[in-house]
């Protein structure tokens, strides 16, 4: 009886198999080749459009910088030496307007920084020193007004070669000397006043009317015998002041 159960389990129990048909790996291949070819065929064809970076050509910006902006050519002469960074901003003008603020512009520098891994920004810079210890004694003694939230670091110049791609206002011909102007008030001088000479009148001649008198005789034939002629000037009028005065 046992083995007569066991085989009638064995027909009840039987799985069910379903046969997956598998694509050959050639019929693959040849719906995946086509792809390869179309991707070879514009493998690179981007490259004569967008050109790699080339960190030999510097760029000259057309902004209006100050005489106090440095290139690659400053910092490449001082990679090995150091230098205070007194802030960053994302603003040139910041920094030139705390430039103008100082009595003396004296060891100030700056410099813009542009690379993929930051965003432009500028530095302003403080001294060129050998070494770091005359660094941190100047950054002890440096007194320039800066908020208390600003804090000032000692940094070597090498720190920003990488990100820095610019040409300084030294190669551009834009440190000329700058001077200072002091106005005074001064007093406006008058004007002077030019006076013409006078010249005298003239003396009117005013000639005072005589009267010519002329008397003829003659004989009795009527002959000339003697002419007599006489002048006679009128009276000045006289001085109505005078006679008032006179008694």
């Amino acid at each position: 009886m046992l083995f007569l159960a066991f085989i009638f389990w064995i027909f009840t129990e039987k799985d069910t198999v379903t046969l997956i048909e598998k694509e050959s790996e050639t019929s693959l291949e040849r719906q995946i080749q086509p792809e390869k070819v179309a991707a070879t065929t514009y493998l690179g064809g981007l490259t004569d459009e967008v050109k790699p970076l080339e960190k030999t050509v510097r760029i000259q910006a057309t902004d209006n910088h100050d005489a106090e902006f440095r290139g690659t050519k400053f910092i490449g002469d001082r990679q090995n030496n150091y230098t205070i960074e007194l802030f960053r901003t994302n603003k040139e003008d910041v920094i030139k307007d705390f430039l103008r603020r100082q009595n003396s512009r004296d060891g100030f520098f700056y410099i813009r920084l542009s690379s993929e891994d930051i965003p432009e920004q500028y530095v302003l810079l403080y001294g060129d020193f050998v070494n770091q210890f005359s660094a941190d004694s100047a950054l002890g003694k440096l007194e320039i007004g800066l908020p208390a939230s600003v804090k000032p670091t000692v940094q070597t110049f090498k720190n920003y070669m990488a990100d820095v791609n610019d040409l300084g206002a030294e190669e551009m011909g834009l440190n000329n000397a700058l001077y200072a102007v002091k106005l005074t008030p001064a007093p406006i001088p008058k004007p002077a006043i030019i006076t013409e000479p006078v010249t005298p009148s003239a003396t009117l001649n005013v000639e005072t009317p005589t009267t010519t008198t002329t008397v003829t005789r003659k004989d009795q034939q009527g002959n000339i015998v003697d002419i007599q002629t006489s002048q006679t000037k009128p009276l000045a009028p006289s001085n109505t002041s005078q006679s008032t005065n006179t008694p």
